[in-house]
């Protein structure tokens, strides 16, 4: 099933991003600043921000794509539930700044670049963007008990200040059971789906990483 597939791609991926990210390094050494950490969760609300409307892009979208009737409940189902979660990123940042440790919230290059990736995968064809709600969702699922545990015990950045992350954890555990079934349903019906929607977890995990080489080499 293309679900797992991608799943096992996603789980994967966060191994190799700490292994090999200079960033997650640093994090692992206890190098990484608080300026680091803080420009990781700003560029995590600026993504944040644009969901709704990329929800909303993929729900007119959808309304297109008759042969798949369950495509467009699943856009406004999700677009109900994402509200307001840019504020814990705002609020994980205030934590750090209130903690007398610097913070910097300018946005990389690769970040808008993933902005636009999005919004381009949705116009060409609005199912592919199944395949980057999934890696947004389980790489959540996967990655924010590390990545908080680490900076934590690490770099004395407390769990508290990463909820952008956990939080979103949290509520992506059922989303992306919700995800596997559409992607599914989908690729059991058309076939020729699956490569299209690797190819697109591959893209966004590439340009991911590159966010996190610019918030390094930004130090």
């Amino acid at each position: 099933m293309i679900s797992k597939i991608l799943k096992t791609k996603i789980e994967d991926y966060w191994k190799n991003l700490k292994r090999e990210s200079p960033l997650y390094q640093k994090i692992l050494a206890g190098d990484a600043s608080s300026e680091e950490i803080s420009q990781l969760i700003a560029n995590t609300k600026f993504l944040i921000t644009y969901t709704p409307t990329h929800l909303q892009m993929a729900i007119n979208e959808s309304a297109q794509v008759s042969n798949i009737p369950e495509l467009q409940p699943y856009f406004k189902e999700h677009f109900e539930v994402e509200v307001d979660h840019d504020k814990w990123a705002e609020d994980d940042i205030n934590l750090i700044r209130n903690m007398g440790k610097p913070v910097r919230e300018s946005i990389v290059p690769s970040m808008r670049k993933l902005v636009d990736n999005i919004e381009n995968i949705i116009r060409k064809d609005v199912v592919l963007y199944l395949s980057y709600i999934l890696w947004a969702e389980y790489l959540c699922v996967v990655a924010a008990s590390d990545l908080a545990h680490d900076c934590e015990s690490k770099c004395q950045i407390p769990r508290e200040a990463l909820s952008v992350f956990t939080k979103h954890a949290e509520l992506d555990q059922e989303h992306c059971g919700d995800d596997s079934i559409i992607l599914d349903s989908i690729t059991e019906n058309y076939p020729h789906y699956s490569a299209k929607l690797v190819d697109v977890l591959d893209q966004t995990c590439h340009i991911y990483s590159d966010i996190w080489k610019e918030i390094a080499k930004a130090a």
